[in-house]
C-alpha cells in the first residue's frame, strides 16, 4: 500500500470541497498544483494517476496527489450513476508518497472500515463549507480531522488481532440490519457465549451488545444524512421493531433527534463535472 505521508506542525488547509452526483461520469484529464481527496459514496470511479491505474469503489477514498497528472478512464463499471465526495487541499509542511508510514500517514487508496464516521466528518465539512462569514480555520480543522479518521482507520483495519473477535465482527457487519444480540452472533459463529462475550471485551472493550448498539447507530447517522427514507423505514432496516424506541435511544445517544440531525448536515455544494 502505498501513503501519502504529511510533514506539518499545523492543520491541514482545504481550498474547497464539494459532493459530485454524475451519470456516465470520466473524470476529466488534468494536471494541477494541489491535492485533491476523493471518497466514493455510490458507483466506481476509475482513475489513472500518473499512469497506474485504479478502481475506487463505494466506501472508498483515493488522494489524487498534486502535480501528477491524472484521468478517467471507461470501461462497463462506469456506465451507471456514481457520487463522490471531493476535498481540494494543500499542505504547508510537505508531504511525500512512501510504502512505509510516517507519523501522519493517510493512503494513497483505502477501503474504510468505518464508512459511517467519515461521512459524518465530511458532512460536517460540507455544512461549514456553505455557512455564509464561517472562518475558513474552522473548515482547515475538520477536514483535518477527517484525514486523522481516515489515517486511523488505515492503522487498525480489523477490529482487533483476535481472529475470534475479528470474525464476530465480520458477521456483526453483515447483519446489522437483524434484530441480532451476543446469543444470536455466539450461535452463529460455533461459539460458547460466555467465551464470546469475555474475549470481545478483552479486546475492544466493548461488549458485543454495545459493539452492535455503536454499529447501528453508526448506520443510523449515514442513512439519516444520506438518504431521504422515513425515520420509521431507517428503524426497520437496523432491526428495530418499534420506532419510537430507535427515536429515543438517539435522541438519548445524541442529544439531539433524527430530523435535528437529518437537518444539521443539509446543505452542500453539488457538481457534475
Amino acid at each position: 500500500m502505498k501513503y501519502f505521508n504529511i510533514n506539518t506542525e499545523h492543520e491541514l488547509t482545504n481550498i474547497l470541497c464539494g459532493r459530485l452526483i454524475a451519470d456516465n461520469f470520466t473524470h476529466m484529464e488534468r494536471l494541477i498544483d494541489i491535492h485533491v481527496l476523493i471518497i466514493v459514496e455510490q458507483g466506481i470511479l476509475n482513475i489513472e494517476i500518473d499512469g497506474k491505474r485504479y478502481k475506487v469503489c463505494q466506501g472508498e477514498m483515493i488522494i489524487l496527489p498534486a502535480n501528477v497528472v491524472h484521468k478517467g478512464f471507461s470501461d462497463a463499471d462506469t456506465d451507471g450513476h456514481i457520487e463522490y465526495f471531493w476535498a481540494h487541499f494543500i499542505t504547508e509542511g510537505g508531504c511525500e508518497l512512501s510504502d512505509t508510514r510516517s507519523d501522519f500517514s493517510v493512503p494513497l487508496h483505502f477501503a474504510l472500515t468505518d464508512y459511517a464516521r467519515a461521512r459524518i466528518l465530511y458532512n460536517q465539512l460540507l455544512d461549514v463549507h456553505s455557512l455564509a462569514g464561517a472562518q475558513k480555520k474552522y473548515r482547515d480543522f475538520l477536514f483535518t480531522a477527517l484525514c486523522c479518521e481516515i489515517a486511523v482507520q488505515a492503522e487498525h483495519e480489523s477490529v482487533s488481532g483476535n481472529k475470534t473477535v475479528n470474525r464476530a465482527a465480520a458477521w456483526i457487519e453483515l447483519n446489522i440490519g437483524e434484530p441480532i444480540s451476543l446469543e444470536q452472533t455466539a450461535e452463529a459463529l460455533g461459539y460458547n457465549k460466555r467465551y464470546l462475550s469475555r474475549v470481545f471485551k478483552e479486546n475492544t472493550g466493548m461488549t458485543v451488545n454495545e459493539y452492535i448498539s455503536e454499529k447501528k447507530f453508526a448506520l443510523a447517522k449515514q442513512l439519516l444524512t444520506g438518504s431521504d427514507e422515513t425515520v420509521t423505514v431507517i428503524a426497520l432496516k437496523l432491526g428495530f421493531a418499534d420506532a419510537g424506541y430507535f427515536m429515543r435511544a438517539f435522541k438519548k445517544r445524541e442529544g439531539m433527534t433524527c430530523g435535528e440531525y437529518r437537518n444539521a448536515y443539509s446543505k452542500m455544494y453539488l457538481n457534475r463535472r
